[in-house]
């Protein structure tokens, strides 16, 4: 995105202070998460798991009245980042940053109590690494491996709750198979497209515990044109300063 700010109805994440950029992806998650909450019944707790600087645990909580929203970062600075983040936000009552690896923080939890799961989780899994070990540790899964992911969600998902995952294509094949081996399967698909002609770049999944054939969607950012298309304009509008 060209401009510099996230635009909140009451708040605004400087991208130049936080460090890092705000993605159009990551931007998608969020508002088809926030989409699904204004749809449904409110969650009593969510859990963001990789928070980064504190993205979509944000739009979730602009989203909600009255959901807890915990968030959990392994980096030290992104966890800091997000801490500040949350704590300058309209919703810091609600919002819970830890400094945790997954694992860690999943053995702390002794039952299953989150209604709503969310992650844009690592995906690089065999690619050579660069010298950046604060980028490697956000891109690269081997903190994050997909039957990790898979199993930390069927431990913390309550009976009746959602879990939303952002992957690329071939990872999220990845993921769904290690996901249905814990007994939790897709509901619906979202195929992220920069135009509608272009390779899926991103596949947005919602899991549960039913058992169900799920739906797919396409989702295409910009019409042939070069335009945001109407979708994509519907979903980020309450979002994005410039927009």
């Amino acid at each position: 995105m060209p401009n510099s700010f996230f635009q909140f109805k009451q708040f605004r994440i400087d991208q130049d202070r936080c460090g890092m950029k705000v993605t159009t992806d990551g931007c998608l998650l969020g508002a088809i998460v926030a989409e699904f909450i204004e749809e449904q019944e409110e969650p009593k707790r969510l859990l963001d798991i990789g928070t980064g600087t504190g993205l979509l645990s944000l739009m979730v909580a602009q989203a909600t009245t009255e959901s807890q929203i915990d968030a959990i970062e392994i980096d030290a600075d992104a966890f800091s980042q997000a801490s500040l983040n949350f704590s300058t936000s309209p919703w810091s009552d609600r919002l819970f940053s830890h400094h945790s690896a997954a694992q860690n923080f999943v053995s702390s939890i002794s039952e299953p109590c989150f209604d709503l799961i969310i992650s844009n989780p690592p995906f690089f899994h065999e690619n050579s690494k660069g010298s950046d070990e604060r980028k490697n540790l956000a891109v690269h899964n081997n903190t994050l491996p997909f039957s990790d992911l898979a199993q930390y969600i069927h431990q913390l998902l309550t009976s009746s709750g959602t879990a939303i995952i952002m992957y690329p294509e071939w990872e999220m094949h990845q993921f769904t198979r290690a996901m249905s081996q814990s007994g939790i399967n897709p509901s619906l698909q979202y195929a992220v497209q920069d135009r509608s002609d272009s390779e899926v770049i991103r596949m947005i999944t919602f899991f549960n515990r039913a058992q169900t054939e799920p739906l797919y969607k396409s989702l295409v950012i910009k019409d042939s044109d070069g335009r945001y298309s109407k979708l994509f304009l519907a979903l980020l509008k309450e979002y994005y300063l410039h927009l």
